[in-house]
């Protein structure tokens, strides 16, 4: 449990773990209320100003050590990737995110790799997992996102799939692909090669992860537009695009430009398909959802990303500006 004592008791919110760190349930002077989805109760968690337990999504010291290497490194894979979306510098940027190293470095907020850094064989594996544990299990799960649910299973109950996401996914592509795309927003020390053990870009923590299935024949086709409760959310699309027709992730600052970005020219305005064992990550604060499928099914692994602790005010402060940027229009009611 995190929460606050005074006097030996429980005061004021606080959050109880799972023991796999994979559910959360809100406290309140003690008692237990509602469940939380893992980003609320690392939200919950920073504001006592206490770190998330270390849960099932910590990678090892030795993962860190490699992953040293690959931010550190130029020529990776990781680092060639296609802008969607680009944001600026307006007048009004919090402080703490006006501090960039000078010069014209981009500061996305869509992006995908150009290039998969996921094999084909081992996306066709975790999609055989997931079906062959929701076969075991009596369906796939769809209630563990209370306001937008998806249908999955996370990657906490396919022992095949973590320990790769979390000894290979994470530190060898996906926390060296946030750090490159972001770059260009972080803190100056960003800017350099050499790493210090309390550098932004070894700071990231998965506080969820799951594979999703859209299947247009019976089933989830869609999710509507939504705000990530996280700082960075990425996906990597696990089977063909020719496998489903219809599909993709909604932008709705995308569907605004005219023309639409070159990347998205097969698919409707403001939306994005990925190729097979590509990686896409945006800012969480983005209004973005599941565009329909109309055919087949559409399988991918998704993360929610926060930051450590020490970096939760410039993590606030970048979900604020992206949030307050994005169009203007209702946010979906919560």
């Amino acid at each position: 449990e995190v929460g606050t004592y005074v006097d030996g008791k429980d005061v004021g919110e606080g959050v109880r773990f799972s023991i796999d760190r994979t559910r959360a349930w809100k406290l309140v002077d003690g008692k237990v209320y509602d469940e939380l989805t893992m980003p609320q109760a690392a939200q919950i968690a920073a504001e006592i100003g206490l770190p998330v337990p270390a849960g099932v999504f910590a990678v090892s010291s030795a993962a860190m050590e490699r992953m040293r290497h690959r931010i550190q490194g130029k020529n990776d894979d990781s680092k060639n990737f296609d802008v969607y979306l680009e944001g600026g510098v307006p007048i009004g940027m919090p402080k703490i995110l006006q501090k960039v190293a000078a010069g014209d470095a981009p500061r996305p907020l869509v992006a995908q790799s150009k290039n998969p850094l996921i094999s084909a064989e081992i996306c066709e594996h975790i999609i055989q997992e997931c079906e062959a544990v929701a076969a075991a299990r009596g369906g796939w799960t769809t209630q563990r996102h209370a306001q937008y649910p998806t249908t999955d299973i996370p990657v906490t109950q396919l022992p095949g799939t973590i320990k790769w996401f979390r000894e290979h996914l994470l530190p060898e592509a996906a926390f060296p692909f946030l750090a490159g795309v972001f770059r260009g927003w972080f803190p100056p020390s960003a800017m350099t090669q050499s790493l210090e053990d309390d550098d932004i870009r070894l700071s990231f923590r998965v506080v969820d992860a799951f594979v999703a299935k859209y299947n247009a024949s019976s089933g989830q086709r869609h999710l509507l537009p939504h705000r990530d409760g996280s700082v960075f959310s990425f996906n990597v699309a696990l089977n063909g695009a020719g496998e489903y027709e219809g599909g993709g992730t909604f932008f709705r600052q995308l569907e605004s430009l005219s023309p639409s970005p070159q990347q998205c020219k097969d698919g409707p305005p403001g939306v994005v398909r990925s190729p097979q064992g590509h990686l896409m990550a945006h800012s969480s604060a983005l209004m973005h959802g599941g565009h329909p499928i109309e055919s087949g099914c559409r399988y991918l692994l998704i993360a929610f990303v926060t930051l450590d602790d020490k970096h939760k005010g410039w993590a606030s402060d970048f979900y604020e500006h992206v949030r307050l940027n994005d169009l203007d229009g209702e946010d979906p009611p919560v």
